[in-house]
């Protein structure tokens, strides 16, 4: 039996605070907490959806990110009439490949073409999503970033003092490209990240 993710229900994460882990190979997503449903308020949200498309992301582990952020940006724009998405992709590098945008349409062709290949720059493409935020977000809206990856880090920006965060022991060589996403992620404390 094909492994899914029940794709639809990644629409919820961003509004609660229940959430609950779900494994598909190795593809990770979170997923709403049973019971938990999609805020339908008015509330400005603005989110910047970030996807890994590395290499590591081919076949289905890519067709499952897709499926889960297509679902994800349709779900959210019907159900909450003041959201705006924005979309980066990443592997080597990190791009802003649609800017915020109200319209599903636009959100999915952005999304179905994406294709697999490169490292993993994660550090980067959260501090483009940082700059996206700080340059186009809305002032008072709610703003969240969610991350769509299948692992740690293998590319970009370093960081190995005595202090980091994840250490070779443990992460192997991933642990100083990790350590860095980690301190990137801590200067973005005022947007939720998942």
């Amino acid at each position: 039996m094909k492994k899914r993710i029940a794709a639809a229900s990644v629409c919820a994460l961003m509004m609660s605070a229940f959430v609950t882990a779900f494994v598909c190979g190795d593809v990770f997503a979170v997923l709403p907490s049973p019971g938990q449903t999609l805020a339908t308020d008015n509330k400005q949200r603005d989110i910047v959806l970030v996807m890994d498309t590395s290499g590591s992301m081919a076949g289905e582990p890519l067709g499952v990110a897709k499926e889960a952020a297509l679902a994800f940006c349709e779900s959210t724009l019907e159900k909450t009439s003041d959201t705006r998405i924005a979309i980066i992709r990443f592997s080597s590098s990190a791009s802003l490949v649609c800017d915020f945008s109200f319209d599903a349409g636009i959100l999915a062709d952005t999304v179905n073409d994406f294709y697999s290949g490169g490292g993993t720059d994660t550090e980067e493409a959260l501090w483009l999503a940082h700059q996206v935020m700080e340059g186009n977000g809305r002032s008072g809206a709610i703003h969240a970033v969610v991350l769509l990856s299948d692992g740690l880090p293998e590319d970009g920006s370093l960081y190995d003092e005595p202090d980091a965060r994840y250490t070779s022991d443990v992460y192997g060589f991933s642990a100083p490209y990790a350590s860095a996403v980690y301190n990137t992620a801590l200067t973005m404390q005022r947007y939720d990240i998942y």
